[in-house]
């Protein structure tokens, strides 16, 4: 989410992303929710078109945000924002960026055993990390997704996960326990083994593109069955906007972090992490 707010035809992603990086934590928190606002809401409740009819933050509660209202919201046509799937997520999330950037945080916050941040726009990226990923957001926020009922975020991700691909991420609890969470009855169990085979058909059909003499092992019903089945799976999980909220907050989250990496950003420079790709 926050890669797509910070796209930029002039190619200056490294100057939009550390004014991103500077904004006030209530900036981030108005953009959030706008882009919320302006979600796709053209197919069918619960298709990629139209993945939840949640209702936004008021207007008029919008515009006490200031020149982030002004400077973002006029230029952002209703209908047109369409985020990552939730697998893009899970991918992320699976490298462990999230517990690395844990870790860097919580030493930066408790010790100087990393040092000490460089600047301030180091400053301003750890308070604004902090704020919306690690802290509790506003009752009513669309990026609120902890209560009394779901008080562990990193265990609701999982459950989202377990949901969607009836998978779990690659990593426990840092003592190597695996970490406890709910794993729901409706879920998709047989997703990954489905798309290996979906994979493996559509392989086949690349390898036999240019066979014009040979027996032509493509399986064109083959491929189109286990589409259907996948379609079947997702969609199912998505019905009348099913876990579109979550999906939203985790994939703005994880593309924070994506986002910090993809360049000498304050924190990586900070860290002493610099590379050359």
């Amino acid at each position: 989410m926050f890669r797509r707010i910070n796209a930029d035809n002039a190619r200056k992603i490294k100057e939009r992303a550390e004014e991103l990086f500077r904004l006030h934590p209530s900036e981030l928190a108005a953009l959030l929710e706008m882009a919320w606002d302006f979600r796709q809401n053209g197919g069918n409740l619960g298709s990629p078109e139209n993945r939840s009819q949640f209702y936004p933050m008021p207007e008029n509660i919008l515009k006490l945000f200031g020149s982030t209202y002004d400077n973002n919201l006029r230029n952002i046509k209703a209908g047109t924002v369409l985020w990552d799937h939730l697998i893009y997520a899970y991918l992320i999330e699976n490298t462990r960026t999230l517990e690395v950037f844990r870790k860097v945080i919580f030493e930066y916050l408790h010790g100087e055993k990393l040092g000490t941040p460089i600047n301030a726009d180091t400053q301003a990226w750890l308070r604004n990390t902090e704020a919306l990923f690690f802290s509790t957001p506003g009752t009513f926020s669309i990026f609120n997704i902890q209560s009394r009922l779901r008080p562990d975020a990193d265990a609701y991700r999982r459950n989202n996960y377990y949901r969607m691909f009836g998978m779990d991420l690659n990593h426990g609890r840092e003592d190597g326990q695996p970490y406890p969470y709910i794993r729901a009855e409706a879920a998709n169990r047989e997703f990954v083994e489905t798309f290996e085979q979906f994979l493996y058909e559509v392989w086949v059909g690349i390898s036999n593109f240019g066979n014009t003499s040979g027996v032509n092992r493509t399986d064109n019903a083959a491929i189109a069955n286990l589409a259907r089945q996948l379609n079947f799976m997702l969609l199912t999980r998505r019905q009348n906007g099913n876990l579109s909220q979550a999906e939203f907050c985790f994939v703005a989250m994880m593309s924070w972090f994506h986002l910090t990496l993809e360049f000498d950003s304050p924190i990586v420079n900070s860290l002493r992490a610099e590379g050359s790709s």
